[in-house]
């Protein structure tokens, strides 16, 4: 029987393809599913998914046996805003499918990548910590909120252990984002000439 593996969702997004090759380097064996097609030639273990499709979802569970899902796709931000019923679907009902993909088939961890979204505004003088009161002022840090629950709920009802990580923004070269492009032009425009400003909301 196959050894148990690490499911990452989001594989092609850029944490998710940095993710991958440390994960390798520990001896892990990593299986990646993600929205987008997997490029041509690509490992396998590469999956096209939507994980808001129930049946897909338990499709790869089936297939693999897994210790861990690290839980990294997400619509983001400005995407979420420009289409709050996509953003539910997939952040919301999509996660539940995966937390209870990983009920059924008795995975024993899920590291889920939330957001200090869920903080909402903050002034810069303020120090946040986990014990800060939630206060998400977007569909999306409502979301990334909501999903903590859900997870709390699975650990305290089926065992399945969940931890949430708040990330801040991320960025970095080789960033590739429609919907909020000085992601991308940060990294485009560094050292060029003639300078050019990168408006960042």
């Amino acid at each position: 029987m196959e050894p148990r593996s690490v499911l990452v969702t989001g594989g092609g997004g850029f944490i998710g393809k940095h993710l991958r090759p440390l994960l390798e380097r520990q001896g892990l064996n990593v299986v990646s599913l993600d929205y987008r097609p997997a490029q041509p030639g690509s490992d396998p273990t590469c999956y096209q998914c939507d994980i808001t499709d129930s049946q897909e979802v338990e499709a790869i569970f089936r297939t693999h046996r897994f210790e861990a899902v690290i839980h990294l796709a997400s619509i983001l931000p400005t995407a979420s805003r420009q289409d709050p019923h996509k953003a539910t679907k997939v952040n919301i009902a999509g996660s539940l499918n995966l937390l209870e993909a990983a009920r059924r088939f008795q995975v024993n961890r899920m590291i889920y990548a939330s957001s200090v979204s869920v903080y909402g505004t903050q002034p810069a003088s303020s120090c946040v910590s986990e014990d800060q009161p939630s206060a998400p002022e977007d569909v999306y840090g409502a979301a990334k909120r909501y999903v903590e629950v859900l997870g709390e709920a699975y650990q305290l009802n089926f065992g399945v252990e969940f931890l949430a990580l708040r990330i801040a923004m991320v960025v970095g070269p080789g960033t590739i984002s429609a919907t909020s492009p000085w992601r991308n032009q940060i990294f485009e425009y560094l050292g060029r000439a003639p300078q050019k400003e990168v408006l960042i909301p």
